[in-house]
């Protein structure tokens, strides 16, 4: 800031006011570091959290899936059988 300009709004009505935020940018920044320190041990335990109940979801997707694979197969086994068994009456009875 020149000497002939006005201060700025944010020199103003800033933390402290006028000057005082040079003075608090060391508290904002332990400030910031504290809750980094905190964030990361909290994010580490969130994440191993959503990992396991992720890994947990897929294993039931994955059971899921599998029993639907085999009813699917099951389904089709079923229905052809069924047409072999109409087609050679059919057929048969010619």
């Amino acid at each position: 800031m020149a000497s002939n300009e006005p201060p700025s709004w944010a020199e103003i009505y800033g933390e402290g006011g006028i000057g005082d935020r040079d003075a608090a940018a060391p508290k904002k920044e332990a400030k910031m570091e504290k809750k980094k320190s905190s964030l990361n041990s909290n994010s580490s335990n969130a994440l191993a959290n959503v990992k396991s109940m992720a890994y947990t979801g897929f294993t039931k997707a994955k059971v899921v899936a599998v029993l639907g694979a085999q009813k699917v197969k099951s389904g089709s086994m079923t229905g052809i059988k069924w047409v072999k068994e109409k087609y050679q009456k059919k057929g048969g009875a010619k």
